[in-house]
């Protein structure tokens, strides 16, 4: 996936994660230093 554009909501809507997924995913995406918005 490439871009920083990519939002938890949208993440969430093309992987059919649940939220604490999403939590996770979003974690490992600050932690590679990519920026994920709020």
């Amino acid at each position: 996936m490439s871009g920083t554009r990519t939002t938890a909501a949208a993440f969430a809507l093309d992987r059919d994660l649940t939220e604490e997924e999403v939590g996770r995913a979003v974690a490992r995406y600050r932690a590679s230093g990519a920026a994920v918005p709020a």
